[in-house]
């Protein structure tokens, strides 16, 4: 198995679109009945969290590093505009305050879950955005539980594969490699987010400062893929993806039996393309 089997785990693209619109229609609905104009997000598919895992495989792809660098200045997502941003952003303070609550709802009405792994989510069901999942999925707790847990099952896989002894010994060897080119590190992790840190305010940046970090991104990253491949980093951890995999959805298995059931049914009650819009009971 790979990071891509467990982002099927989630269902297809048609149908998670289907759902995330069903999703935006019961919030506006929801919103309207309280008073509030809301006009649903654009699906807009998110860039998956088995991309972090992407990378750590694809560490020592030197061609693929002098092309994209670390994708952080060479890359740019097109996630579009939120359509409710200009009229939020024209409400008073406490307008805005009474608008976020009736969408995400207030303290007062939270509902905990613990996961298996021990730690615990939580949501604010007397808002808008709890009250659509309610609608389609039915027991909040229950769907709360098993959402989170399949939507971090990459990061899990990922969090797993940088534990592993197998890899940590890779890492003295690396930061040798980078100290040789002068370039001291503490970890792989702390090359990529030094470049991350000094693009944080890319989108102030005058073109040609844009342009020496994006230099420097390249640059380094291309050193730091030759070194991935001299110390066989990328190579070890592409030997324990398959099988971290296996271990997670081993592991999780009930609560991704009980994601795809309340999917399933949320299916069965939502319309197909072209064929209206969602019941609100």
């Amino acid at each position: 198995m790979t990071t891509t089997d467990l982002d099927r785990l989630r269902g297809s693209p048609a149908e998670r679109k289907r759902l995330f619109e069903a999703q935006e229609h019961a919030i506006s609905l929801c919103m309207a009945q309280r008073g509030w104009p809301y006009r649903p997000v654009a699906w807009h598919p998110a860039e998956s969290d088995a991309a972090v895992t992407r990378a750590l495989a694809h560490g020592d792809d030197i061609p693929l590093h002098r092309r994209f660098g670390y994708g952080i200045t060479t890359l740019r997502t097109s996630k579009p505009a939120d359509p409710n941003a200009v009229y939020t952003a024209s409400l008073s303070r406490q307008r805005q305050e009474r608008y976020s609550e009736a969408l995400f709802g207030t303290p007062a009405h939270r509902l905990d879950a613990r996961l298996s792994t021990g730690e615990v989510t939580f949501v604010y069901t007397d808002g808008c955005t709890a009250l659509a999942d309610k609608q389609l999925f039915g027991d909040l707790r229950k769907w709360l539980v098993a959402d989170t847990i399949v939507l971090n099952l990459p990061a899990e896989v990922d969090n797993r594969v940088r534990a592993a002894g197998e890899l940590t010994a890779t890492e003295k060897p690396w930061r040798d490699c980078m100290a040789s080119h002068g370039l001291r590190f503490k970890s792989p992790d702390d090359a990529r987010n030094r470049i991350a840190r000094a693009a944080s305010g890319l989108q102030t940046m005058s073109r040609t400062d844009v342009e020496r970090l994006r230099h420097r991104e390249i640059s380094q990253s291309i050193i730091d893929a030759a070194c991935d491949r001299t110390v066989g980093r990328s190579r070890v951890a592409r030997s324990l993806i398959g099988r971290e995999v296996r271990r997670v959805v081993a592991d999780r298995a009930p609560e991704i039996s009980t994601y795809r059931t309340f999917v399933r049914k949320a299916l069965t009650t939502t319309p197909g393309p072209g064929k209206g819009t969602p019941s609100t009971g």
